[in-house]
């Protein structure tokens, strides 16, 4: 049994931080919601259009706004209460939530454009408050468990809410889906508020636009960091084929109805099981070897999603893609708030949601230009080598991101402050 435990899940993060707890509980809560209003906003705009272009456009419209509003609210998130941010943004989007409900009995489609947008662009300011609150929250040993459990929560949220989301759309309709996400932001709204204040990473610091300039220039340097989103880029631009799962499966499986649903299920999937068994954050120092070795497996397992023609072996692949996506996940995020200090914290987080956010729209680009100009399965392969080519060259480029150990961090710690004591 305690061999068992050793391999999963460290649970340890809820168990010491009161606070953490309460975020976790409620943002898990709220990513459930969330993940029911992502689903019921395109189902919505499909029954009302009948165009898919339409129902593409949703995303296209609110990419802009999500982008600015995560890189603006980094750096707010360095001279603000975490908290408040947090509370203030769960009332908005409650509110939104409501105005969804109210306006899906109307239809105006121009208005569902708009809140979804505007939601997109709400959760996108307040999201790299809650990421950067995390190292205030646990100690610097927790914190690879700590993301591991947040991990947890989206890739938990990507398995089971579309399900549920479908099944609620068409049984009780788009007016109480909302309602029900509306719900789980006041659930996540009572959590934050029984949280202690955390702590501004510049509390005499005023905004001004030259915040988020600094935060772009402070990447100078920080190779690790570097690393860590260029890392992610490689795996999303060159690993990511969800655009062509509908071409997939109806040149490789005869267009089985069903099929498309399972492949987009499996990434997640295998995300859902690499964060049960992360007990190896436990002992683990190297994070960098440990994203240059997921996304080696991710490139090879797309790789061979490029090769096979059984409906079982392409879901294996998939589900190991997904999992190689999580584990280097858990460290891509270790390293990114491990390496930075706190006064930066929000700005980083920031910068790094614009890059795990355009990451899948350039890899959709990527592959379906590819698969126009060969085939489906050409592009798939050709991703999947490009992607174990590029990890290695960027390991050989940044040789201070694929040596990063957490043991020399706090070995220059102590060093630092045993000078200070002299």
């Amino acid at each position: 049994m305690a061999s068992i435990r050793k391999h999963t899940l460290d649970l340890t993060p809820l168990r010491v931080s009161r606070d953490f707890r309460l975020l976790w509980t409620g943002l898990s809560v709220s990513a459930v919601g969330s993940m029911l209003t992502r689903v019921a906003i395109p189902l919505q705009v499909y029954d009302l259009t009948h165009s898919s272009w339409k129902v593409g456009l949703t995303g296209a419209i609110s990419l802009v706004p999500v982008l600015l509003s995560s890189i603006f609210g980094g750096a707010v998130a360095d001279i603000a209460d975490r908290r408040m941010m947090l509370l203030r943004s769960l009332l908005i989007g409650s509110a939104l939530s409501v105005a969804l409900a109210y306006n899906a009995s109307g239809g105006r489609i121009w208005l569902l454009y708009g809140l979804a947008a505007v939601a997109g662009a709400n959760s996108a300011f307040a999201s790299p408050a809650s990421r950067s609150a995390v190292p205030a929250l646990v100690s610097p040993d927790l914190i690879p468990a700590a993301q591991a459990l947040q991990m947890l929560t989206y890739t938990g949220a990507g398995v089971l809410a579309p399900a549920i989301a479908g099944l609620l759309y068409r049984s009780i309709g788009p007016t109480w889906t909302y309602a029900i996400d509306a719900l789980s932001y006041g659930a996540c709204f009572v959590a934050v508020l029984g949280m202690r204040r955390i702590p501004v990473g510049n509390p005499h610091e005023r905004f001004h636009p030259r915040l988020v300039l600094e935060g772009f220039r402070s990447l100078k340097g920080r190779h690790a960091v570097q690393g860590s989103f260029a890392g992610d880029l490689i795996a999303m631009v060159f690993g990511m084929p969800t655009a062509l799962f509908p071409a997939m499966a109806d040149q490789r499986f005869h267009g089985h109805p069903r099929l498309v649903g399972l492949l987009y299920a499996a990434l997640p999937f295998g995300a859902m099981l690499a964060t049960v068994f992360s007990g190896w954050t436990r002992t683990v120092h190297r994070h960098g070897r440990v994203v240059v070795l997921s996304v080696v497996v991710w490139g090879f397992a797309i790789t061979g999603l490029g090769l096979v023609r059984s409906i079982a072996l392409s879901l294996f692949f998939l589900a190991v893609s997904g999992a190689a996506d999580a584990v280097s996940g858990v460290s891509r995020m270790a390293m990114l708030q491990l390496a930075t200090p706190d006064h930066l914290q929000g700005r980083m987080q920031g910068v790094g949601m614009a890059v795990w956010i355009t990451g899948p729209y350039i890899g959709d680009f990527e592959a379906g230009g590819v698969a126009a100009l060969t085939s489906v399965d050409t592009s798939i392969l050709i991703g999947g080598i490009a992607c174990v080519l590029s990890i290695v060259g960027l390991a050989k480029l940044l040789p201070a991101f694929s040596r990063f150990d957490v043991r020399e961090l706090r070995s220059s710690d102590r060093a630092t402050s045993g000078t200070t004591t002299t």
